[in-house]
C-alpha cells in the first residue's frame, strides 16, 4: 500500500477525527513546549514541528483559516533551523513534503481560481523537490509515491499529456525498486488517464512481468588489489551555524592468499581537505587535524577471513594503533615552533580528539564492522527484491570517538544495476540498510553514566547506507553511507551538545 497517499482526491486530507486530532494536538504541543526549553536544535522538536504541521495540513479542510497559517509557522521553525539540516539526517526530505502537503491543502481550501493555481503549482514543485529528497536519502518507497504525487498534481492543472509521463515514470520506479502493489495500484491508474478500462484479468497478467525475483549472495572473493576513492562530507554545528568539510582520500585494498584463507590489507594515502579556514595558528591546527582524521578514518588492521569468507580475526590493530599515534604527534610540527608557549595546549587538544579514534580496540571494532556491513552479513543470504528483513547489530555509536550499541537494522534488496560502467545492466545489486539504536540500550548506557557520575546523557542517532555488490562474489563496488549523531550531557545544570553527521562515498576499482 503507499506510504504516504492513495488517492489525491482523499488521502492528502486524510479524515481525523475530532477527538482524535484533539488529543494528539496536544500530545504533540506538549512534547513541543518540553523539547523548546531543552533544545531547539534536537530531532524530536524538529521532528515533532513536522508531525503536527502534517497533521493540521491534513484536517485543514474543516478550518483552514486557522490551521493552514499554524502549520506554514510550525514548518517554518524547520525551514529556519540551521541544526534542521543535520540532526534530521536522512528525513530531510520531510521538509518539502510537509511544504507540499500545505500547498495542497492551500489549494482545497482557497475558491479563487488564481490563488488556487498557484497553491497547486508550488505543491508540484516540493513535490518534486521531495522526490529527489527521498532519493538523496536512499528511501525509495517515499521517492516513488511522491514521484505519483507528481503526476497527479500535473494532471490537477490540466496537462494530461505531461501528468501519463509523470505516472509512467512512477510506474517505473515501482518496478525498479519492487513495489509491486503500487505498481498494481499505477499500472491501473495510468490505464484510466488513458481512457482505457481495467479488468482482473488484465492487471493479472500485467503482474505476471512483475513478479519479485530474488538474488543469492555468495561469497567467491579471489585475490585482487583494488583502488578505492572515499569522499568524507562531515557536517558539524559551530557558533549557531550548520559547517561542512570535505575529505577526500584514495586507498589501496589488497586481498591475498593466507595460509587456508585470506588477508585483507588496507593502505590510505594522502588526503586533501576542503574547509575554509584561516591562515592563523588556529586555522593550521585545524588543517592538520582533518588531514590526520582523514587518514585515521581510512586506516584500518589488517583482516583474517577463512576460504568462506568469515571474518577469523583482525591482525596486528596494536601496530596500525601506534604508526597512527606517532602520525598524531608528528601532525602539529611546523604549525608552531617547539618553543611556543602555545605548542602544549595544541598538542592536548589534537590527542584529545584523534587519540580516542586510534586505540587498538576502536581499530578491532572498525575494522569489524566495515568488513561485516560489506560483507560479512550477507554471506549465503538470499534477498526478496523489495522486501524488508530484519536483525540486530552492535553497530557504532554516530557521535562518539568509540561507542557502540545494539541497534535494530533492516535492510532490503532495493533493485538491480550495472556494477559499473560497461558492465551488464543487472551485474550487482543495490542494497539498502537502515540501522537506530534500540531504545533500551541507549537507556543502560545513559543509566550507567548516570550512575557513575558523568552527567544525564541525551542521545539520538540513525544509519542509512546503500550498497552496490556483485550477489555472484560479493565484491563490492560502491558505498555510500550516510549517519546523523545528537549527543547531550548535562552535569552540574551544564548542557554540552554535539550534533555531528557524515556522508561518506566510496567507490571501488579492481585489478588481479
Amino acid at each position: 500500500m503507499r506510504l504516504l497517499s492513495v488517492c489525491f482526491a482523499t488521502l492528502l486530507s486524510l479524515p481525523v477525527l475530532s477527538q482524535e486530532f484533539a488529543a494528539e494536538s496536544k500530545r504533540l504541543e506538549e512534547t513541543l513546549s518540553g523539547m523548546a526549553r531543552v533544545d531547539q536544535k534536537h530531532p524530536d522538536f524538529l521532528h515533532a514541528n513536522l508531525d503536527y504541521a502534517q497533521m493540521l495540513a491534513r484536517a485543514s479542510d474543516e478550518n483552514c483559516l486557522e490551521r493552514v497559517p499554524k502549520a506554514e509557522t510550525l514548518l517554518d521553525t524547520v525551514r529556519n533551523s540551521q541544526a534542521a539540516e543535520l540532526v534530521l539526517g536522512t528525513s530531510a526530505a520531510r521538509i518539502p513534503f510537509t511544504g507540499y502537503l500545505i500547498e495542497m491543502a492551500r489549494f482545497r481550501c482557497e475558491v479563487d481560481p488564481a490563488r488556487r493555481k498557484t497553491a497547486l503549482l508550488e505543491a508540484q514543485k516540493l513535490a518534486r523537490a521531495a522526490v529527489e529528497g527521498y532519493r538523496a536519502g536512499f528511501h525509495y518507497d517515499a521517492m516513488a509515491v511522491m514521484q505519483y504525487n507528481v503526476a497527479q498534481a500535473t494532471r490537477e492543472l490540466g496537462d494530461e499529456a505531461a501528468a501519463i509521463r509523470e505516472l509512467e515514470a512512477a510506474l517505473e520506479l515501482d518496478r525498479t525498486f519492487g513495489l509491486y502493489d503500487d505498481a498494481a495500484d499505477n499500472y491501473k491508474i495510468l490505464r484510466e488517464w488513458r481512457g482505457q478500462t481495467t479488468s482482473d484479468a488484465e492487471v493479472a497478467e500485467f503482474q505476471k512481468g512483475v513478479v519479485p525475483a530474488s538474488a543469492a549472495l555468495t561469497f567467491a572473493w579471489k585475490p585482487f588489489t583494488a583502488t578505492a576513492n572515499a569522499t568524507f562530507d562531515l557536517g558539524g554545528f559551530e557558533g549557531g551555524l550548520a559547517k561542512h568539510t570535505i575529505l577526500k582520500l584514495p586507498i589501496t585494498a589488497t586481498l591475498r592468499t593466507d595460509g587456508d584463507g585470506f588477508r585483507l590489507d588496507t593502505q590510505p594515502g594522502k588526503p586533501v581537505v576542503q574547509v575554509e579556514a584561516a591562515d592563523s595558528v588556529d586555522g593550521k591546527v585545524e588543517k592538520s587535524m582533518l588531514t590526520m582524521l582523514a587518514r585515521i578514518l581510512g586506516s584500518q588492521a589488517p583482516a583474517q577471513l577463512d576460504k568462506a569468507g568469515n571474518l577469523k580475526g583482525v591482525d596486528e590493530a596494536e601496530l596500525v594503533s601506534k604508526a597512527l599515534e606517532r602520525a598524531i604527534d608528528n601532525s602539529v610540527v611546523g604549525v608552531l615552533p617547539a618553543s611556543d608557549d602555545r605548542m602544549a595546549g595544541v598538542k592536548a587538544s589534537v590527542d584529545a580528539v584523534l587519540k580516542p579514534m586510534a586505540t587498538v580496540g576502536v581499530l578491532n571494532a572498525r575494522t569489524r564492522e566495515n568488513y561485516i556491513l560489506d560483507t560479512g552479513i550477507w554471506i549465503g543470504s538470499t534477498l526478496k527484491h523489495g522486501a524488508w528483513m530484519e536483525m540486530k547489530q552492535v553497530l557504532s555509536m554516530n557521535g562518539t570517538p568509540n561507542g557502540f550499541v545494539e541497534q535494530r537494522v533492516r535492510v532490503v534488496l532495493a533493485r538491480w544495476l550495472p556494477c559499473a560502467k560497461g558492465r551488464p545492466p543487472r551485474s550487482c545489486v543495490e542494497l539498502v540498510f537502515d540501522a537506530r539504536p534500540l531504545p533500551e540500550a541507549i537507556e543502560a548506557i545513559a543509566k550507567k553514566m548516570g550512575d557513575e557520575g558523568q552527567g544525564r546523557l541525551d542521545y539520538a542517532g540513525e544509519t542509512r547506507r546503500r550498497l552496490v555488490v556483485d550477489p555472484a562474489t560479493l565484491m563490492v563496488y560502491e558505498t555510500q553511507t550516510l549517519r546523523m549523531g545528537y549527543v547531550a550531557l548535562t552535569k552540574n545544570k551544564q548542557r554540552a551538545v554535539k550534533i555531528g553527521t557524515d556522508r561518506t562515498q566510496v567507490t571501488y576499482q579492481y585489478s588481479k
